[in-house]
């Protein structure tokens, strides 16, 4: 058994339920559910909030994404060099790769530009509704980030 192997698989694994399950959760129930019972002024403030406490767990998962994922590609038998997309795991990685730089741009926007508009408007409904886009756009990513995944897997 190849522990180094084992392992780097695992806290990639980790790092994407973190990562990605957050958003899913945040667009399917903790939004929607916050919208629902807190008042449109004070639904940013307790968004900025929430994004502080995610911070940190963002910033490892992707640090974690990055290192293991380095590792991980590097030790699999259909990785063909950089630049090389001469076989179907390759192509998918290359389209996997394109979402992640896409999940973490509107991660960033969120949560630099969004929550914020959220907070300044005092929840005005079209700065609240942008939010909501923005986390169904990171779920959608996240999903099919995962898609990716497994399909390359599945070769």
């Amino acid at each position: 058994m190849d522990v180094l192997l084992a392992g780097a698989t695992w806290l990639h694994l980790l790092a994407t339920v973190v990562l990605i399950g957050q958003y899913v959760l945040l667009a399917l129930i903790y939004y929607p559910l916050l919208r629902s019972r807190i008042k449109a002024a004070e639904l940013g403030g307790v968004m900025e909030e929430l994004g502080t406490r995610m911070r940190g767990w963002i910033g490892l998962s992707v640090l974690i994404f990055i290192l293991t994922g380095i590792y991980l590609t590097l030790r699999d038998p259909a990785y063909l060099g950089v630049g090389n997309f001469g076989n179907a795991w390759s192509i998918l990685m290359l389209i996997k790769h394109i979402l992640v730089l896409a999940f973490i741009g509107v991660g960033i926007y969120t949560e630099r530009a969004l929550v914020g508009k959220v907070a300044e408007s005092k929840g005005s409904p079209d700065s609240v509704t942008r939010l909501e886009t923005a986390f169904a756009i990171l779920a959608i990513l996240g999903v099919a980030i995962l898609l990716m995944t497994a399909l390359a897997g599945a070769l």
